[in-house]
């Protein structure tokens, strides 16, 4: 199953970054551009970080949300007046889990033992950059939407994906890496405001990687007992779901 998931995400990830790099687009402003299918995959994966059916193994209901979310990617494609209930779906949803997401970067990576009382803050300071730069990229920049919301949640996946299985510290010694954290911080939160397309395509190749790849490989670890199988069918199940149904749809159309 994993190997199937990792496959089928390379794919999706591929022409995520393809869409993502093709150009200029004004719809990238405060939304995902092209197809909801991105925004939408990630908002699976966000649900299934939070979700009780994670961590009690309940395939069952994983497969019901993964199915469920990647049906209504599939509806907003084709029905665009839709496009706008969905994304504000998943800005709520990615909202939501950017809290648990963020309380878990506090602690640090599980393999690692966590971190200090002073690490924390640092990470908390880094946080706090990423959230300012956001909020001037949205005022100055973009345009308020749901977007953002996810994007942030992604903010937060890809800072974890930094810190294992990248090692890097988010609370580095010393005034010169300190200086460059936060100036990643603040890159980062500002293209969740004004490229909110990138920051999903970046994020969904963070987890995708952390909880499969890399984790079949032994170079993660996991916070969460189950997530890698969880991430596997999320990915699986959204993808046929999407894919099928907007074949089926595109057939009806002819």
């Amino acid at each position: 199953m994993e190997l199937v998931a990792t496959l089928l995400a390379s794919g999706v990830v591929v022409a995520m970054i393809w869409r993502t790099f093709r150009g200029p687009s004004t719809r990238s402003v405060g939304r995902a551009s092209g197809s909801p299918a991105a925004p939408g995959l990630l908002a699976a994966l966000a649900l299934a970080t939070i979700s009780p059916a994670t961590a009690s193994a309940d395939g069952d209901l994983l497969a019901v949300l993964a199915l469920g979310l990647g049906a209504v990617a599939a509806i907003a494609a084709v029905a665009r007046a839709f496009r706008p209930l969905a994304d504000w779906a998943y800005g709520a949803i990615g909202a939501v889990a950017a809290v648990p997401a963020s309380v878990e970067l506090l602690a640090g990576p599980a393999c690692s033992g966590g971190v200090g009382l002073g690490g924390r803050v640092m990470v908390f300071v880094v946080l706090v950059v990423a959230a300012c730069s956001a909020v001037v990229g949205v005022l100055l920049f973009g345009r308020i939407g749901p977007m953002p919301a996810l994007a942030w949640f992604g903010v937060i996946e890809v800072f974890a994906f930094l810190q294992a299985p990248g090692g890097v510290s988010l609370a580095p010694t010393g005034v010169g890496p300190a200086v460059l954290a936060l100036a990643v911080a603040a890159v980062l939160g500002l293209l969740a405001a004004v490229r909110p397309n990138l920051v999903v395509a970046a994020a969904t190749v963070c987890i995708a990687l952390a909880n499969l790849g890399l984790n079949e490989a032994q170079l993660s670890c996991e916070a969460v007992p189950g997530l890698s199988g969880a991430v596997a069918t999320v990915l699986v199940l959204y993808l046929a779901a999407f894919l099928g149904l907007r074949a089926l749809f595109r057939w009806f159309r002819r």
